[in-house]
């Protein structure tokens, strides 16, 4: 194990952890958002939804294909024949502000700010039906969007963690070697092995201490600072 120059993170449950999602919240935004509503309920949008996400949600989980909120949301509305008075981007980022509830994992913030004093470079891989943009935003609500000099959606490209190219993607972007890249998730599927897949050093961040199981290979950390120490004690300090 050496240093590392570059730290790439999971989003959900490892930079932020999803406090509480609000179902309702879409289907009323989405009717608050429409030229004409055509006497559609929530309930109505609710159904709908529900039936389209059913279906995308099982082709999603069974390959490493990603698919964008705002797509979704136009086959919804184009479905119910309604139309929107701003774009399915911004639906959807609306959606997610609406919906979506976040906060910083527990010790978090401190430890991106003296990582950040060392001089590695940080970046975040979600698999996320949501852009970049909506996911930087959210960060930046919690202070911490500017410790990232890369932040990726799989969203933006079409494909999910552990699929190889995702991965590659990412340690171009932030100019690095991938021996010089670890790659910290709470998902042994997605990061851990989407790590070991390109030749990056894993980080199991794993609060619960759930048994490893398997074939993986990594560090694991039930807590932010036993990651700080590790790279501190690789740098000297």
């Amino acid at each position: 194990m050496h240093k590392p120059l570059g730290i790439i993170f999971d989003f959900g449950d490892t930079i932020l952890h999803l406090v509480s999602v609000d179902w309702a919240a879409g289907p009323s935004k989405l009717l608050q958002l429409a030229n004409d509503t055509k006497g559609l309920s929530a309930r109505d949008i609710q159904l709908v939804m529900n039936e389209l996400g059913h279906e995308l949600f099982a082709l999603r989980d069974n390959s490493t294909l990603e698919f964008r909120y705002d797509g979704y949301l136009r086959i919804i509305c184009e479905t119910l024949g309604i139309t929107l008075n701003i774009s399915y981007a911004e639906a959807a980022r609306e959606i997610w502000h609406a919906s979506m509830k976040y906060l910083p994992t527990e010790g978090i913030p401190g430890v991106l700010e003296t990582i950040a004093t060392m001089g590695v470079k940080m970046g975040i891989l979600s698999n996320s039906t949501f852009s970049e943009t909506v996911l930087r935003e959210e960060l930046a609500k919690h202070g911490i969007e500017r410790w990232f000099s890369v932040i990726m959606s799989s969203a933006d490209y079409g494909l999910m963690k552990p699929h190889h190219r995702l991965i590659e993607l990412a340690v171009k972007r932030m100019e690095l070697h991938r021996e010089d890249v670890w790659f910290v998730g709470d998902r042994l599927d997605y990061d851990i092995r989407g790590a070991l897949n390109f030749g990056l050093f894993p980080v199991w961040y794993n609060p619960t201490d759930i048994p490893i199981g398997g074939d993986y290979q990594c560090l694991g950390i039930g807590h932010w600072r036993e990651l700080q120490d590790k790279v501190k004690s690789l740098y000297g300090q």
